[in-house]
C-alpha cells in the first residue's frame, strides 16, 4: 500500500507522489491528539470494536486506565471523546502487536473497523445496499468517516476506473490507522 502525498504549497504544480506508508516510524500520539478540537468525538461503535479485539481472559480495566478512558458501556451511536478512542486504540495495538512499531499495530487494528461499521445498524443503512462491491463502496467511503467522528473532513476524489483518492483534512493517524481502515475495507470486499 502506498499513500499519495501532495507537494509542498510552494511547489503545488508538481503532481502528488506515491510513497510507502510510514508505519515503521515512531508515532507521536500525543502530538497528533493535540491537533484535535477540544470537543472531538468518535462513536461508541469504534470503542466497542477496539475492546472486542482484546483477547478473552485479558483484564480490560487496566487497559482502559492506561488509556485514560473511564469504564463505560459504550453505546454504538453515542459520541465519546475521540482522544480516548485513539489512546485506547494505541494501548490495544501495543497489546496485540508487541513486536511491531505502534504505527504498524494501529494499521493492523484499523483492518477491523470497516467490517464492524458494515455490520452495525447505521453501517447497514448507509453501506448495506453496496454489498461487498469495492467499486461501489470506495466512492462513498468518506461517509463512514463522517458518521464516525465530528472533526476533520474526508473527501473522495474519483481519479479513474478502480482508482479513488481520499483527501484527509485535520485528521489524525492517516498513514497508520486510517490506512488500515482502507485496507480492511478492501479485504472486506475480497
Amino acid at each position: 500500500p502506498h499513500m499519495m502525498r501532495s507537494a509542498p504549497a510552494e511547489t503545488r504544480a508538481a503532481p502528488a507522489s506515491s510513497v510507502p506508508l510510514r508505519t515503521q516510524e515512531p508515532v507521536d500520539l500525543e502530538a497528533q491528539l493535540a491537533t484535535l478540537p477540544k470537543d472531538a468525538t468518535a462513536r461508541g461503535l469504534y470503542y466497542r470494536c477496539v475492546l472486542a479485539q482484546i483477547p478473552r481472559g485479558t483484564a480490560v480495566e487496566p487497559i482502559l486506565a492506561r488509556a485514560g478512558v473511564p469504564t463505560a458501556r459504550f453505546q454504538p451511536l453515542s459520541a465519546y471523546p475521540a482522544a480516548g478512542f485513539y489512546r485506547l486504540s494505541a494501548e490495544v495495538a501495543r497489546l496485540l502487536f508487541p513486536r511491531e512499531p505502534l504505527g504498524e499495530g494501529l494499521r493492523r487494528l484499523g483492518w477491523t473497523f470497516y467490517t464492524n461499521l458494515a455490520d452495525s445498524v447505521p453501517g447497514r443503512v448507509v453501506f448495506g445496499v453496496l454489498g461487498r462491491d469495492a467499486g461501489r463502496i470506495f466512492p462513498t467511503g468518506h461517509f463512514g468517516w463522517r458518521m464516525s467522528t465530528n472533526f476533520g473532513r474526508v473527501d473522495t476524489e474519483l481519479v479513474g476506473t478502480k482508482h479513488v483518492r481520499y483527501h484527509f483534512r485535520d485528521y489524525v493517524l492517516v498513514e497508520t490507522m486510517q490506512a488500515g481502515v482502507v485496507e480492511g475495507a478492501l479485504r472486506f470486499c475480497g
